[in-house]
């Protein structure tokens, strides 16, 4: 019995750290994209094939799901802006946790009934918030907006 308790427990790290992986390396490979024009961004989710589309709002944003079999409830915006720009929410807090870590915190932003904190990270500024939806899951969010 203990063993098996001990597989579950590594089973459980090993899938979690799959997923934090998973984010670090998307998130690297979308914010290289950051100032390439939202075209850029689509391109780059599409061409991933792990992810379907979900909402398509011509005037704000057109959102992605990670698609099923990757067991993971994390979804990527990307805004529809001629500079560019995305929203992250995923249930992990690896990227929002880095950004107040490692980050300056600048100031609140609301927007509507939701309150952002602003975040400075190398001369790039992040909106970040977390939430909790129906289900009482938290979501942490993180904003990009290519102000160049």
């Amino acid at each position: 019995m203990k063993k098996i308790f001990l597989l579950l427990i590594f089973n459980s790290f090993f899938m979690y750290s799959q997923k934090i992986e998973f984010e670090k390396s998307f998130f690297s490979n979308i914010y290289e994209l950051k100032c390439k024009g939202s075209s850029a961004i689509h391109r780059f989710v599409n061409e991933t094939k792990m992810f379907h589309m979900i909402d398509e709002d011509a005037e704000f944003a057109t959102t992605y799901k990670l698609n099923k079999e990757y067991n993971y409830n994390f979804f990527v915006s990307v805004f529809n802006t001629t500079t560019g720009g995305f929203r992250i929410n995923s249930p992990s807090s690896f990227l929002y946790d880095f950004i107040v870590k490692k980050g300056k915190f600048i100031e609140v932003h609301k927007e509507e009934n939701q309150s952002f904190l602003v975040y400075e990270l190398e001369d790039e500024q992040f909106l970040i918030t977390n939430s909790v939806d129906f289900k009482e899951r938290k979501h942490y969010i993180i904003d990009f907006w290519c102000l160049k």
